[in-house]
């Protein structure tokens, strides 16, 4: 008896039946012969580990369907996208609105012009400080001047009124000037003083002098021994560096 099955039929392998899909899933149609499809499409290559792994697995076994092809990432060339890669557009990145500062207002700043103030307001109170120094100084000089002048007149007064009086008429006729050098001269002089005093010397006065202008004026009262007082106005003016008597009204020596 031949223990050797028929030549017409295979031996069935184990694990050759055909396998049953798990519950909920559809039945799988045959599966071809020979090398399964590459489910990461043309030109992908596998690690040698996993294809040995793979062709491990019984042709007839169940084989869990691919994604769907838009939903599985396409394989990436190395060094860089595939040809054909599109890049998308670039756009500047947008960045919001700096504030802006304000505009610096030009000009001098206003501690400047407090400075520039304090210090116009200190030259001005210096220029009138002198000014008025000045003044004072001016107005001084111009009493001290008036006063000598009117000192220096009364003393040439009162040096004709002491010749008179002494009868020294020569002398007296030298404090003269103007129109009364050449109207009374010493013997004119003379004549009338002793015509008015009566063969007395009258007495004389003099009032303080003042100063009129660029003149010196006093007045000189004449009374005789037996007669009234006269009052006669002097005018003295100053000749060169002395001071001379030329105005008498009404008269130098009036008549008796």
């Amino acid at each position: 008896m031949d223990q050797n099955p028929s030549s017409g039929d295979a031996p069935e392998r184990p694990g050759s039946e055909p396998l049953t899909p798990p519950q909920g899933q559809p039945a799988q149609p045959a599966q071809p012969t020979g090398p399964a499809p590459n489910p990461y499409g043309p030109g992908f290559v596998q690690p040698p580990g996993q294809a040995q792994a793979q062709a491990e697995i019984p042709q007839n076994a169940y084989t869990p369907p691919a994604p769907p092809p838009s939903s599985q990432p396409q394989p990436q060339h190395m060094g860089g996208p595939p040809p054909g890669y599109q890049y998308p557009p670039q756009y500047p990145p947008q960045y919001p609105p700096q504030p802006q500062a304000p505009p610096r207002k030009g000009g001098v700043p206003a501690w400047v012009w407090v400075i520039l103030g304090i210090v116009g307001v200190l030259v001005i109170g210096c220029i009138l400080f002198f000014v008025a120094i000045g003044l004072l100084v001016n107005r001084a000089g111009q009493a001290i001047e008036e006063t000598g002048n009117t000192i220096n007149a009364g003393v040439t007064f009162t040096s004709f009124d002491i010749a008179m009086a002494t009868g020294n008429y020569e002398d007296a006729h030298s404090y003269l000037g103007g129109e009364l050098a050449d109207r009374y001269t010493p013997q004119e002089l003379q004549r009338r003083w002793e015509a008015l005093g009566g063969g007395t010397t009258p007495t004389t006065t003099t009032s303080e002098p003042t100063m009129s202008g660029n003149a010196v004026t006093l007045t000189w009262t004449i009374t005789p021994e037996n007669g009234s007082s006269r009052n006669v106005a002097i005018t003295l003016e100053q000749v060169g560096s002395d001071w001379k008597i030329t105005r008498a009204d009404p008269d130098l020596i009036p008549q008796p």
